[in-house]
């Protein structure tokens, strides 16, 4: 376990001085430091958490909250600074999908073998 966790660690730190995520820290810097991006970001987020908990509750949503949506969506694709923070944001998740599915490769090769060979031996081979 200790081995593991020690590689962990050190998958953890090349995460953290890699190009996408540097590029991804300083994304997330210029849209903080930008009072107009930041304050689009926030409001365009509260009114999807208000969508998001009306049809949680399979309340109606209006009209009027589904043009506001729009329209808060539109202001914050005006901001290039937001629009470089999704586009860092996605690179470095596809990343990370592929680090993942190269962590689990193993592991899915090895159950899809179990489950070979559970067969096999059901079937008496």
């Amino acid at each position: 376990m200790e081995q593991i966790l020690k590689k962990a660690d050190e998958l953890g730190q090349m995460l953290l001085n890699n190009e996408r995520y540097q590029m991804l820290r300083k994304a997330r810097e210029a849209v903080r430091s930008n009072e107009q991006a930041r304050q689009a970001l926030e409001n365009y987020q509260q009114q999807v958490d208000k969508v998001q908990q009306l049809a949680s509750q399979q309340q109606p949503i209006e009209a009027e909250d589904k043009q506001k949506l729009a329209e808060l969506e539109q202001q914050v694709s005006s901001h290039e600074e937001i629009r470089e923070l999704v586009r860092t944001q996605a690179d470095f998740s596809e990343m990370l999908n592929r680090v993942n599915r190269q962590i689990f490769g193993p592991l899915a090769a090895d159950e899809g073998q179990d489950i070979g060979q559970d067969e096999e031996e059901e079937s008496g081979q």
